[in-house]
């Protein structure tokens, strides 16, 4: 796995558990795949 994509993947988890509980939550860094490759950039 990529460094980092572990971190990222439990940020994706909490930002889960916010939005099911009807709050907003987003991300800063761009999305990837599993191998790292870029998809998009990360909202602002």
């Amino acid at each position: 796995m990529q460094n980092g994509r572990s971190f990222e993947k439990q940020v994706e988890k909490v930002i889960e558990y916010i939005e099911s509980l009807g709050f907003h939550g987003h991300k800063n860094y761009p999305k990837r795949l599993e191998d790292g490759t870029y998809i998009s950039r990360g909202k602002f």
